[in-house]
């Protein structure tokens, strides 16, 4: 569904004071303003909050008016926000259907009220950001960041010392957010992994922010060539080894390129030998890169006494496996160079 906002500006949203204006006062108090006495009139269906406001706002009376006021009229008549609506616009979907209408309270930031508008009504991001630039465009409507804070919670450790104040934008991924907040607070890798399991519990329910992946992403930069080609974005996980990472890169995007990875791991697997049980602890075989695979078999197997069928299966199952490459099928067990004296 396509979508489109009519935006109508703090005037528009005053004209239907003006409207309510023609049902009965339920009060009217006259206010002193530089030695006039100006009635502030109350009519029946107008919330008193908006009222007071606008009153404010038309005699350049200071925010404390607003307070003072408010304490005084409740005591009279029923007051159901304190906050005053200071901007209002009706969204319509592409068929011109009503889907709501958005309202901006004072000391709201818009980036976070547009942004729960548009979850709860399910409307897509790009006119979330259109939505909120129309809005930071209207006078007197300030707008300090673009990007909505979807979560604030002071965050302790376990002996109860506080971290500091946890706060996740609807720019970020979740997990990256909270990585980088949780690592330089915490002394160890076990105590960060473990803070960042329990807080992703809480954060990625989808009454709070959206999570795609669980791992933080540590690095992440475009791979440009001599020649200009674009090879993509080369990106590194938490727990990933870069050697591993940059190998893997180079083989996908372009096998051209010359990677430093030389001692990057192709492979590495528990193997279930043929004389133990499940329970048994597996011994690791691991591949780098440029091993040849009949030779590590070979050594891998005379190690733990694997039978040569086994080794066979491991060998069929492993070469031309990419990036795993095999140039021959069998192992070299003896290798010497002579010098012959002419």
């Amino acid at each position: 569904m396509g979508w489109r906002a009519h935006l109508a500006v703090v005037v528009a949203w005053c004209c239907g004071l003006l409207l309510a204006e023609a049902s009965p006062i339920l009060l009217s108090v006259d206010i002193n303003v530089q030695g006039q006495h100006i009635p502030l009139d109350f009519h029946q269906g107008q919330e008193p909050i908006d009222v007071i406001e606008r009153f404010r706002a038309d005699h350049a009376l200071p925010m404390d008016f607003q307070q003072r006021a408010l304490e005084a009229v409740c005591e009279s008549i029923p007051c159901t926000r304190a906050s005053p609506i200071i901007f209002a616009t009706s969204i319509h979907g592409e068929d011109n259907e009503f889907v709501g209408e958005f309202q901006l309270m004072q000391g709201d930031e818009p980036a976070d009220a547009v942004a729960s508008f548009c979850r709860q009504h399910n409307i897509p991001r790009p006119f979330q950001l259109n939505m909120l630039q129309s809005i930071c465009n209207q006078p007197n409507i300030a707008c300090a960041r673009s990007d909505a804070l979807l979560y604030r919670q002071v965050i302790t450790d376990e002996t109860g010392s506080v971290l500091g104040a946890l706060e996740i934008f609807d720019s970020q991924e979740p997990v990256d957010a909270i990585f980088a907040f949780l690592q330089p607070m915490l002394a160890t890798s076990t105590s960060v992994e473990h803070m960042l399991r329990q807080l992703l519990q809480v954060v990625c329910q989808s009454t709070v922010a959206t999570c795609s992946r669980t791992i933080p992403l540590l690095f992440r930069h475009p791979i440009v060539g001599p020649d200009g080609t674009d090879y993509g974005t080369l990106e590194i996980y938490y727990g990933q080894e870069p050697a591993d990472a940059i190998f893997s890169f180079a083989y996908k995007y372009d096998q051209g390129i010359q990677s430093a990875a030389s001692t990057a791991i192709v492979f590495s697997s528990p193997i279930q030998l043929e004389t133990g049980s499940a329970d048994d602890e597996h011994p690791i075989l691991t591949l780098y890169a440029g091993d040849e695979v009949a030779d590590v078999l070979f050594h891998f197997g005379r190690q733990h006494n694997l039978t040569f069928p086994m080794r066979s299966q491991l060998f069929g199952m492993l070469c031309n496996r990419p990036p795993i490459t095999c140039t021959r099928g069998h192992a070299v067990v003896y290798a010497r160079t002579f010098a012959i004296e002419t």
